[in-house]
């Protein structure tokens, strides 16, 4: 009797003590009920019939659905092949359709795809017979270029040409060097200036070229005779810095305007000097673009013609075209230069300018004109140069520039303080 007392006490004892060990049984949740478990969406099974569906939205007016499907079927890659040219090439007509596919075989690099793309240049659309020039040309093949693109450049279909033409320049080898120097005796001047534009892309071949492109320097064409002397300065040839420094300067007006934009696009400092000289041109245009290009090249040697023509120009395009060219080179040895002229200058976009200048260049001896410049009549000039001070003081003593005159001429007075007191400090320390 008292061993089945002892039992029932410690089965009772148990069930109570396996709560507290285990934890309180926690409710039970219809979890289908009171959640959703978003599951993520599947691929689509690649099979020919969702293929061919990407294929039939290549045709869609809407062109981001287009743009989407095309991406797609290039993501699919090889497995999207044989039904790009069974079913897209050979059934779709469409010329967006077909250089889209065209497009998608450009990005996979098989076999089948090049045989097909190589197909696709017999096309009567040019649209279509470019894209396919592209294409192939992102395949890297040397024996496919040379044999299907090359002849191109004789095409008929001046499209065609050009397209094969910058293929050739853009992705080709070096043997498109040869065809591409045959180009520059062409009838079509575009021709010509193409393969000359190309032909910068072949520095290890640049004997073959030098020899073809130093007879185009006697051009009377600008844009040739310009091009070839790119060619020779960018691969050595000392007759290209010579043609820029010595020969422009004896050439046609429309020959040296083309040579100043040619100057400032591809930044040929042998091309300052003649730069210079035009700083003097007695038309107010050629200063102005000669102004414009050395803002482009920021070479020191052109600092000191510059400022006496911001002395003495009258033409106000040009005066300010030297202004914004002295903020751009944001020089040293133009800060003594400037100060002087923040209160005498009276065109607004000009001083505009010479305040931004003094803050760009940032040194101690900029400091008085701009704080003189706080107290201009324009707000815009005001901004620029409590800019400028912020940048170099790190101070500002709650001055704002869209406050009324009285308004800011404490916390000018408490920048002018501050300066005195600063440069007599600094003088000490010296």
């Amino acid at each position: 009797m008292e061993q089945r007392m002892l039992c029932f006490f410690l089965m009772c004892l148990s069930a109570c003590m396996l709560p507290a060990v285990f934890g309180e049984d926690e409710p039970v949740v219809n979890k289908e009920k009171n959640s959703e478990v978003k599951e993520k969406p599947k691929d689509p099974e690649i099979t020919d019939t969702y293929i061919d569906s990407l294929i039939d939205k290549l045709e869609s007016d809407d062109e981001l659905e287009r743009e989407t499907a095309t991406k797609k079927l290039g993501t699919i890659g090889k497995r999207a092949v044989p039904r790009i040219i069974g079913y897209g090439l050979k059934t779709k007509y469409h010329p967006v359709v077909r250089t889209n596919c065209i497009r998608v075989l450009g990005s996979i690099h098989t076999n089948e795809s090049i045989e097909a793309l190589t197909k696709e240049l017999k096309s009567r659309i040019a649209e279509v017979v470019s894209a396919a020039i592209e294409a192939i040309s992102r395949h890297g093949n040397e024996q496919v270029m040379s044999q299907k693109i090359f002849p191109l450049i004789h095409s008929e279909n001046d499209v065609v040409r050009r397209k094969a033409i910058l293929a050739l320049g853009k992705y080709g080898f070096k043997s498109s060097v040869p065809g591409l120097c045959s180009l520059l005796k062409d009838d079509f001047e575009h021709i010509r200036l193409q393969a000359l534009r190309e032909l910068k892309n072949y520095p290890e071949m640049k004997d073959m070229i030098i020899q073809n492109v130093t007879p185009l320097l006697q051009n009377n064409n600008p844009d040739e005779a310009l091009e070839a002397a790119v060619i020779l300065q960018r691969f050595g040839d000392p007759r290209g810095d010579e043609f820029f420094r010595d020969h422009i300067i004896k050439k046609s007006r429309q020959f040296q305007e083309k040579a100043v934009a040619y100057i400032a696009r591809y930044r040929i400092s042998s091309g300052v000097p003649f730069m210079i000289k035009m700083l003097k041109d007695t038309q107010w245009y050629m200063r102005y673009i000669a102004v414009d290009a050395l803002g482009e090249l920021c070479d020191p040697l052109a600092l000191p013609s510059l400022k006496v023509l911001f002395e003495e120009e009258k033409v106000k395009p040009v005066r300010l075209a030297v202004a914004r060219v002295l903020y751009a080179y944001k020089h040293p040895d133009t800060a003594s230069f400037l100060t002087g002229k923040v209160e005498a200058e009276k065109n607004e976009n000009i001083r505009w300018f010479i305040v931004a200048a003094l803050g760009a260049i940032g040194s101690d001896e900029v400091i008085g004109a701009l704080i003189t410049a706080l107290q201009d009549s324009n707000q815009k000039i005001r901004i620029v140069a409590v800019t400028g001070l912020r940048e170099i003081t790190h101070k500002n003593f709650g001055y704002k520039p869209d406050e009324k005159p009285g308004e800011r001429a404490a916390a000018v007075q408490e920048w002018r303080l501050w300066h005195r007191k600063y440069r007599k400090q600094k003088e000490s320390n010296t």
